[in-house]
């Protein structure tokens, strides 16, 4: 589902602007945010501590590791990054996270709808169906992209054998053809350009 009829009209402009792969930093083997993962990564561990939850991607170059804190608010002053500040309390089985501090150098959603450092994002997690799924509820507010808040709904099924490492660069051939292919047309604007 498509969140464009929700974006700023500047936001639309730039998504338009967008020259698919070659504007898509998954694509190219580069960070790609928390916005499209996990569905992407569909696979992660769920790491708990006292402190905090570390959550760990079977896809490197997505999320990667994002960490939720929970016996802290948010610092002042955040520097901005791929995957935010993350800070989460319980509701009895449901864990709610708050997260800000995003760059904008990702993309909400897989359509390339871009966003601002002022996004803001709740999820609440928890497990459904006696355990055997995770269920994920996120919001994604951002006043200076967005006309309105969405919200969207992901399941993860719960997995008994292990995840392995998958990183965009260990097969070489589909990076360089997925590069070639995303920057094809720059090169093609450029040679028309001299």
């Amino acid at each position: 589902k498509t969140i464009v009829a929700h974006l700023q009209p500047w936001a639309k402009a730039k998504m338009d602007a967008t020259n698919g792969n070659a504007d898509d930093t998954g694509a190219v083997c580069l960070p790609d945010g928390v916005f499209r993962n996990p569905p992407f990564a569909g696979r992660f561990l769920w790491l708990p501590t006292k402190d905090h939850i570390t959550m760990v991607f079977h896809e490197v170059n997505t999320a990667g590791v994002r960490r939720i804190y929970l016996n802290r608010e948010h610092p002042r002053n955040l520097r901005p990054t791929w995957n935010g500040d993350a800070i989460g309390k319980w509701e009895g089985d449901t864990l709610v996270v708050d997260t800000i501090g995003f760059n904008d150098k990702s993309w909400l959603m897989s359509a390339m709808e871009p966003h601002t450092e002022e996004t803001h994002m709740i999820e609440r997690m928890r497990p459904v169906k006696d355990g055997a799924y995770f269920e994920i509820v996120t919001v994604v507010e951002d006043r200076h992209a967005l006309t309105s808040a969405y919200t969207y709904t992901r399941y993860y099924k719960k997995q008994k054998d292990e995840i392995t490492e998958n990183i965009c660069g260990d097969a070489i051939d589909i990076w360089k053809d997925w590069r070639n292919q995303a920057l094809k047309p720059q090169l093609e604007r450029a040679r028309q350009v001299k």
